[in-house]
């Protein structure tokens, strides 16, 4: 959980900078804000720097700047410890906790009914619960989401314009079921309208999604009860912390066994172009 980072490398989703509540504190109060961040990126991930980059700089066009009329405590935390993090930024009772992620923002949302919470990157938040509507959230929790659940019908319609041949669709999950919302129920209704399958797999290390991309019609236990055959089978590439974080292993994988897939979001390390 602990970081070992000074506090200007810490890592944010970006991207929501214009929903940002504190473009309504548009006069400076005299008393330092303080905004906690729990994140669930790896501290060696790619996208760190260009997103801190991003959240500091629209920070700084707001006339917030850490150690000066903002204080920023935040954690990097994986799986295993997210419930203890989130209590401990809890416990420190700031103006606003801001989180990237739903398992993140489950731990949260655990962790405190009263402190104001900001997310980004959270799937479907209305289809899960955490907020009434899109339209009016409600509660203590508000944000931004890129992806809702009628996004899954058409990630599998594009896949299916791209490989016409495809009968069946390998779903890798980073969250196990129903940790998506929505989004798998839209994807089974329109598998049902073009005539395809549907296997979900859980991948939570980078071991199981080696292992399940790799024994596509081979070992059918890995994935599901039936096995999937060779030719006629595409990979669907759900968003999470998980697949985010081996996303050049899934790419090298699919593209080593032929598979047509489709990623919702692809961002690359410099190295890999």
């Amino acid at each position: 959980m602990t970081n070992g980072f000074d506090r200007r490398d810490f890592v944010i989703l970006a991207g929501s900078a214009t929903v940002w509540p504190f473009s309504a504190w548009a006069q400076r109060a005299e008393r330092v804000r303080r905004v906690g961040l729990l994140m669930n990126f790896p501290a060696s991930d790619p996208e760190a720097p260009i997103r801190a980059a991003a959240f500091l700089q629209r920070l700084a066009e707001l006339g917030w700047t850490d150690r000066h009329n903002l204080r920023i405590d935040y954690r990097l935390a994986d799986n295993t410890n997210l419930q203890y993090a989130a209590s401990e930024l809890a416990g420190l009772a700031p103006d606003v906790l801001v989180v990237n992620g739903t398992s993140v923002l489950k731990a949260v949302q655990q962790a405190t009914k009263t402190i104001p919470v900001v997310f980004v990157n959270v799937i479907d938040p209305a289809g899960q619960g955490f907020v009434q509507s899109l339209e009016h959230p409600g509660g203590n929790i508000t944000g931004i989401s890129n992806v809702e659940s009628r996004m899954g019908a058409k990630w599998l319609e594009l896949l299916k314009q791209v490989a016409p041949n495809l009968t069946q669709v390998a779903v890798v999950r980073a969250t196990g079921p129903g940790g998506e919302g929505g989004i798998e129920k839209a994807i089974q209704a329109e598998a049902s309208t073009l005539g395809m399958k549907v296997v979900p797999f859980n991948a939570r290390i980078e071991a199981q999604i080696e292992d399940a991309i790799a024994s596509l019609g081979q070992r059918p236990s890995l994935i599901g009860p039936q096995p999937l055959q060779r030719g006629n089978t595409g990979l669907l590439v759900l968003p999470g912390a998980v697949t985010r974080g081996f996303r050049e292993r899934i790419i090298e994988l699919a593209a080593r066994g032929g598979l047509p897939t489709i990623y919702p979001i692809v961002i690359l390390s410099p190295a890999a172009g």
